[in-house]
Order: structure tokens, then C-alpha cells, then sequence
């Protein structure tokens, strides 16, 4: 089995001077050592990871990520990753080739939704599920739409603005997640990638918030964890992990975190309905993921 744990991160010298170098990386035998004392608690544990653009945009934060779920597959984690699309408008203009100017100009509001579509789940969605299978993890890609995983909101309003995709205009929250789809996914031992994209009420595909969709997942199929990755140093500057209501409650007042930021709004919902445990994680942080899952 040891043959397959090799770190991403494996020469700290050769990080720049940044945020990347924000904590230092566990070495590899700590890790091998971790990972087998740590297997029998995390085999067929259900984690649910919200994966900011911020990680997949970033190649050395990306192949991070992809070796730390290798790792943990290989103690047989059960793994659904649901991704967002803060580069939304940065994809379309540079899979079009053009120019903000040009994009403002030519994309039209009833067209828009159809291009975010093509893009998150076609494009972001895949990018993450390709480069997992190519890392030796057997994965699955799938929007909200798939089986009607889940139902959105309506919207509350139609956005008259050209360049307000993720403006309000087609963003909602879900409102019901079949959590028979995803039982049945995780009993195939595939990781599932969700791409935040689902039809409402009224039959409109919309974009979903994905903060408020991964906390609804989280709650729907009770998993054991939920890992949020989030580049803010506002709300912790490696990883802090919370078992329950209480020391969620206290790290909040201690550190003056803010509840209306969407992620520790989205924590708190699920400490709140489930016996989950929350890992917050600094999208800098090497190793993060492990860390916050082997510590």
C-alpha cells in the first residue's frame, strides 16, 4: 500500500515566499504513519468537501488537493465534492476568446444561463473528475440536474443585466436534495464530483450557491464530515476543526468571526442538524485536507 503515498508537497524549500508557504507540510513517513493509525476511523466515512476555484485554478494548490484524496481513498474515505464558480466569467472569456468589452456586449441574459451551464458542468466539473481518475481515484461528475438530485428555489428575481450571471439574477438555493442518488453513489465506492447546477421549481436550470447546497447535502445524507476550503485568512489561517455546537459557538466568539460570511454561515447549518464534524481549511495550507483529517 505504501507504495502509492507520495506528497505533492515534497521540498519546502521549494515553495515561494507567500501563501503557500503559510504552514509547513506533514513529510511523507508522518503521513504513511497517520494514514495507517487513522484507517480504521476514517474507512467508509462519508466527507463532503465544498472546493473553491481558487484551489482548481491553482495548479500547485489542485495537485495538492488531488494527491490528499488519493491518500484518504486509499483508507477508503467516501468522498462528494461539490466545487463552485467564482472564475465563471474568466472561463467564458477565455474559452470564447474575447475580450470583456466583446463579452459584455454579446452574451445576452437568456443565453447566459445556457453558457454557465456549459462551463461548470461541462468544463469545471470535468477538469476536477479527470484529474482525479488520472491520479488513480474512480470518479463520477454530475449536476444537480442528474436524476433530480436536487431542486433549486425559484428566483427571486430575472436579472435585466448582461454581465450579472452570478449576480443574483440566475443564483438560488436548493430546496431539495434526493439523497437516494447519492447513497447509491457512495455504496459504488466512486468519489462524486456536483457541479451547482439544477432546475427550480418553475423547470428554469439555474445556478445554485453552493455554500448553502454543499451545508444541504452535508445534512441530507448526515455525513461524518464536512471540509470547507476557503482562501479567506479571515476565518482561519491553516484549519480548525469543530465537533459540535458548543466549541463552533466558542471558536466563533473567540476569534470574532463573522456569521454572515456565506462558508461559516453554511458550517453552522450543519452543526446545527447533524453530528458532523466541520474542518474549516485555509486553501493555502499544504496538506490541509490530510491535516485537518489525520490530526
Amino acid at each position: 500500500m505504501q507504495k502509492n503515498f507520495k506528497l505533492a508537497w515534497q521540498n519546502p524549500s521549494e515553495r515561494n515566499n507567500g501563501s503557500e508557504s503559510a504552514v509547513h507540510s506533514l513529510d511523507q513517513s508522518m503521513i504513511i504513519e497517520r494514514i495507517l493509525q487513522n484507517a480504521a476511523a476514517i474507512q467508509n466515512k462519508v466527507i463532503v468537501v465544498k472546493l473553491p476555484c481558487y484551489i482548481i485554478n491553482n495548479e500547485k494548490l489542485f495537485t495538492n488537493f488531488l494527491k490528499n484524496i488519493e491518500l484518504l481513498k486509499t483508507a477508503h474515505a467516501k468522498f462528494i465534492i461539490i466545487h463552485d464558480y467564482t472564475s465563471l466569467q474568466t472561463e467564458i472569456k477565455n474559452y470564447f476568446g474575447i475580450e470583456k468589452e466583446q463579452y459584455l456586449s454579446q452574451i445576452s441574459d437568456t443565453k447566459s444561463i445556457d453558457i454557465a451551464e456549459m462551463i461548470i458542468s461541462g468544463r469545471i466539473n470535468k477538469h476536477i473528475v479527470s484529474k482525479l481518475c488520472e491520479v488513480g481515484v474512480p470518479t463520477i461528475g454530475i449536476s444537480g440536474k442528474d436524476d433530480n438530485l436536487i431542486l433549486a428555489k425559484k428566483l427571486k428575481k430575472k436579472s435585466t443585466e448582461v454581465n450579472s450571471i452570478t449576480n443574483g439574477g440566475f443564483v438560488t438555493e436548493p430546496l431539495l436534495v434526493n439523497s437516494e442518488i447519492l447513497a447509491i453513489l457512495e455504496d459504488s465506492e466512486l468519489v462524486t464530483v456536483i457541479a451547482p447546477i439544477a432546475k427550480n421549481e418553475n423547470g428554469q436550470t439555474v445556478i445554485l450557491d453552493v455554500d448553502s447546497t454543499a451545508s444541504m447535502i452535508c445534512s441530507a445524507i448526515v455525513a461524518d464530515y464536512f471540509i470547507v476550503m476557503s482562501e479567506l485568512e479571515s476565518v482561519t489561517k491553516d484549519y480548525v476543526k469543530l465537533y459540535d455546537n458548543n466549541e463552533f459557538n466558542n471558536w466563533i466568539a473567540e476569534n470574532q468571526v463573522s456569521t454572515d460570511i456565506p462558508i461559516v454561515k453554511a458550517a453552522g447549518n450543519v452543526i446545527n442538524n447533524v453530528s458532523a464534524t466541520i474542518c474549516l481549511v485555509n486553501a493555502n495550507c499544504p496538506d490541509g485536507l490530510l491535516l485537518s483529517m489525520l490530526t
